[in-house]
C-alpha cells in the first residue's frame, strides 16, 4: 500500500492565527495529487512562542475548524501542532485530524527547557 504525504513548510506569520490559517489554506490549493497526509510544522498557527495564555485556543476554535473542514474539503488527515489551553494549562498539543471529524491528539512531554518552553507549556 501506498501513503502519499505532503509536508508544508510555511513561512509563519508571527503569533498571527488568521494570517497563518489563510497562508495555509492558500498553500493546500497547491496541492496537485491527492494526498492521504498533510504534516504542518510545530504550533503551525503562531511559531514557537512562548506566550501561550494569549495566544492559546480550546478543542472547539477557529484552528480546529479550519483542520476539520481542510480535512474533508481534500479528504486527507492534516496534522500538526497548536496552542490549547485548558483550565489554566496549556499545551503544546499535536493533532491527528481525520475527514469525518475523528481526533487523535499527543501532548508534548519533552519540553524545551533552554528555550522556557517548560515554564509556559504543561
Amino acid at each position: 500500500m501506498e501513503l502519499k504525504l505532503a509536508l508544508i513548510q510555511p513561512d509563519i506569520i508571527w503569533e498571527d492565527i488568521d494570517a497563518n490559517l489563510h497562508a495555509l489554506s492558500k498553500k493546500m490549493e497547491g496541492i496537485a495529487d491527492n494526498v492521504d497526509a498533510v504534516i504542518l510544522p510545530e504550533l503551525f498557527t503562531t511559531g514557537f512562542t512562548m506566550r501561550s495564555r494569549e495566544l492559546a485556543e480550546g478543542m472547539v476554535g477557529k484552528s480546529i475548524s479550519w483542520m476539520q473542514m481542510t480535512s474533508d474539503r481534500y479528504s486527507c488527515v492534516i496534522a500538526g501542532s497548536l496552542i490549547i489551553g485548558h483550565q489554566d494549562t496549556y499545551f503544546n498539543r499535536f493533532i491527528w485530524m481525520e475527514p469525518g471529524g475523528r481526533i487523535t491528539t499527543y501532548d508534548k512531554r519533552h519540553l524545551f527547557s533552554i528555550s522556557g518552553e517548560d515554564e509556559h507549556y504543561t
